[in-house]
C-alpha cells in the first residue's frame, strides 16, 4: 500500500513541477539537470513529513535506511540539505497547488478558525545571536510555549471541520514581533464568499475590526478580555460563555 502512495506522490510532484514549479528554480549552469532530480528531492521531503519525520536529518536518515533502492542517487546529507534550502520557492508553489486540490476545495464550511503559530529558527539562548534572514525574522516571546525565540509567524485562516484539523483557506507569513491582529486584518480585508462565523483567541479582540468584519458578513467570536480592576460586562465567571464558544468551535455544523 505504501509503495502505491509513494509512486502516486512522485508522479504528482513530477506533473506539477514541469507545469508550474520548474521556472521558479531554474538553473543556469552546466549542472542544470543533476542525476538526483529536484522531483526526487521534493518527494523525499514530503514523504518524510507524511511519515511524521520533520527534521532534515530525520528525513535523510529515514530515506537512506528504508528508501535507498527507490532513490539510489541520494547525495550526501550536506548536499541534500543545501539543495533543499535552494528549493524554497518550489515548496511555496506546491503549498498553493495543494490548496487547489478538488478534494480540499469541495469542503466549504461557513465556520472558520483564525490563529497563528511560531516558526522557530533559534531558541534560547541562541535567539539573541541569530542572524538568519533579518529582513524576515525577529526575536519575540511565544506565550503558548513560554519561551523566547527567533523566527517568523505563520498566520492561518482555516475552514473548521468536525473532529478533523481545519482546512487552510488563507496563509500569511510575518515577522515574529508582528501582532496577530495586525497580520490578520489584511487576510480578511475583503468579503469572503464562504466564511460567516470566525473564531479566534484574545489576540483578535478589537471592536473596530469586529465591526468591519460584520459589515462584510462575518461574525467574529473571541474570548472576553478582562479589564484590569473592574469589568462591568463580565464581572462574574465567564466559563459559561467560553463553553458555548468551544462547543460551537468543535462542532461547526451547529453554527451553520
Amino acid at each position: 500500500m505504501w509503495k502505491e502512495q509513494l509512486i502516486t506522490l512522485y508522479c504528482t510532484v513530477c506533473q506539477h513541477y514541469s507545469s508550474r514549479v520548474e521556472h521558479l528554480v531554474q538553473r543556469f549552469s552546466n549542472n542544470c539537470r543533476p542525476q538526483f532530480t529536484d522531483e526526487e528531492l521534493i518527494t523525499i521531503y514530503l514523504w518524510g513529513n507524511i511519515q511524521r519525520q520533520f527534521e532534515m536529518k530525520q528525513i535523510y536518515t529515514y530515506t537512506k535506511m528504508h528508501l535507498l533502492e527507490w532513490f539510489p542517487k541520494l547525495p550526501s546529507y550536506q548536499a541534500f540539505n543545501h539543495r533543499l534550502n535552494e528549493l524554497a520557492p518550489a515548496f511555496q508553489e506546491f503549498a498553493a497547488i495543494l490548496l487547489e486540490f478538488p478534494a480540499l476545495t469541495a469542503y466549504q464550511s461557513t465556520t472558520a478558525i483564525l490563529d497563528s503559530l511560531p516558526i522557530i529558527l533559534a531558541k534560547q539562548p541562541r535567539c539573541s545571536r541569530a542572524k538568519v534572514s533579518p529582513e524576515l525574522c525577529s526575536k519575540s516571546y511565544c506565550a503558548s510555549k513560554d519561551e523566547w525565540y527567533y523566527g517568523m509567524k505563520l498566520h492561518v485562516v482555516g475552514s473548521a471541520r468536525y473532529k478533523r484539523i481545519p482546512l487552510p483557506l488563507t496563509l500569511h507569513l510575518s515577522t515574529a514581533t508582528t501582532h496577530d491582529l495586525t497580520a490578520a486584518q489584511p487576510m480578511l480585508s475583503s468579503p469572503h464568499p464562504v466564511i460567516r462565523n470566525l473564531f479566534g483567541d484574545k489576540a483578535y479582540c478589537d471592536s473596530q475590526w469586529k465591526q468591519v468584519l460584520a459589515n462584510a458578513g462575518i461574525e467574529l467570536f473571541t474570548p472576553s478580555k478582562k479589564i484590569r480592576g473592574f469589568d462591568p460586562f463580565y464581572s462574574g465567571d465567564c466559563s459559561s460563555y467560553f463553553t458555548v464558544v468551544s462547543a460551537n468551535l468543535s462542532n461547526p455544523s451547529s453554527t451553520g
